[in-house]
């Protein structure tokens, strides 16, 4: 029994060798044998498939997406109830006291630089702090006119004129009513629509 049992064992030592020695003589070759590249083909794309797979993605309504996009649109949601009143709100109307009683002589001037009527100075300066209350993202920011802007467009404002052929050295009120009176789009609306487009385009340029 026990010659047998020896046999069989060195039966098995020797099978394992040699199982041993192919598997070393498969990963020499395996480790030395060349890389063969093949030329993988690309599947067509489906720009129907793919652009209805993202429009889902990105359009798709739910309670949760439409409350997000509210209150990132609008941030004063987020932060208006959280505003105390007792603390902040003395300080807040003293600011805007100040605030107002120096953008109005100020609105004024940058309003006449860029070429135009006194009032869109006003309008601009007022209506820009009102969106930006509802719309901003910083409580460090000032928006409205700014000198260097009102130059360069009332540069190109009194070009515009000159080849549309008004006098630029007319007042710009008494032509306002002028043309008020007779019903006609004179110096002043030719201006503003001058200004109003040239700042649009250039918002079009920034956004982009």
């Amino acid at each position: 029994a026990t010659s047998k049992m020896t046999s069989a064992d060195l039966n098995n030592a020797e099978s394992m060798l040699v199982l041993n020695n192919v598997a070393s003589c498969d990963m020499k070759s395996d480790k030395y044998s060349p890389i063969i590249l093949e030329r993988q083909e690309k599947e067509p794309l489906d720009v129907k498939a793919c652009a209805v797979k993202k429009l889902k993605k990105h359009l798709s309504c739910t309670p949760t997406k439409a409350k997000d996009f509210l209150v990132d649109l609008f941030p004063i949601i987020r932060w208006f109830p959280k505003y105390k009143w007792k603390k902040w709100i003395l300080g807040d109307i003293m600011s805007g006291l100040v605030v107002g009683i120096l953008i109005v002589p100020q609105s004024i001037a940058y309003s006449l630089l860029a070429g135009q009527d006194p009032v869109y100075g006003l309008y601009t300066s007022f209506f820009a702090c009102i969106i930006y209350s509802l719309m901003g993202t910083s409580k460090h920011i000032s928006v409205g006119i700014f000198g260097v802007l009102c130059l360069m467009i009332g540069q190109v404002v009194e070009r515009e004129l000159q080849v549309a052929g008004f006098d630029i050295s007319d007042d710009i009120n008494t032509t306002a009513l002028s043309n008020q009176s007779a019903n006609v789009c004179g110096r002043s609306c030719f201006a503003i629509r001058i200004g109003s487009t040239l700042t649009f385009m250039a918002g079009i340029y920034q956004v982009s």
